[in-house]
């Protein structure tokens, strides 16, 4: 870990209990080591940049919880059951291999909310459930996409901001 964020943030990283290794899970060191590269790299920086611009501009997050395997991804054991990356490009250009009716459905909701979005800077479609823009930590309005869409206000809020952002910074925050 100490290569991708440093030796004094890997350590602060480390010694958080969100991210002890557990002696039961034989994988744990890539377990622990996936967990905290999504929410770093990822979740929480992600989320940190939406809150930072919202008053600049329409700011909208969400998150692919039904995907359509990408080739790269099928022989990946952490992959099975799981949405990995790249697994967004398939449902996001309409380009699914053999997709099931759900990824079908999910894609042309995903297409059509980029349609709207890149035409009038609101990706609100009729018939969807409406997504709201980034209004605070507490109110990320970030929609969970899948066979049924929801809308989740908080995204790991005791790690996103009070560990990741605050206690430890991002790299875009030090370089």
């Amino acid at each position: 870990m100490a290569l991708f964020v440093g030796p004094t943030r890997s350590a602060a990283i480390c010694a958080q209990p969100q991210f002890q290794l557990n002696s039961s899970d034989p994988d744990t060191v890539r377990n622990t080591l996936s967990l905290v590269g999504t929410l770093f790299f990822w979740s929480c920086a992600n989320q940190a940049n939406a809150l930072a611009y919202k008053n600049l501009a329409n700011v909208y997050l969400y998150q692919l919880n039904l995907g359509c395997t990408n080739p790269a991804n099928a022989n990946d054991p952490m992959c099975v059951g799981e949405v990995c990356h790249q697994d967004d490009i398939g449902i996001t250009f309409g380009t699914c291999t053999n997709p099931t009716s759900q990824q079908t459905a999910l894609s042309n909701e995903i297409m059509a909310r980029w349609a709207a979005f890149a035409k009038n800077g609101n990706p609100n479609i009729p018939g969807e459930t409406t997504w709201n823009k980034v209004a605070s930590s507490t109110s990320l309005n970030e929609m969970l996409f899948s066979s049924t869409d929801t809308v989740n206000q908080t995204m790991n809020a005791a790690i996103c901001g009070p560990i990741f952002g605050d206690m430890i910074p991002f790299n875009f925050e030090l370089y």
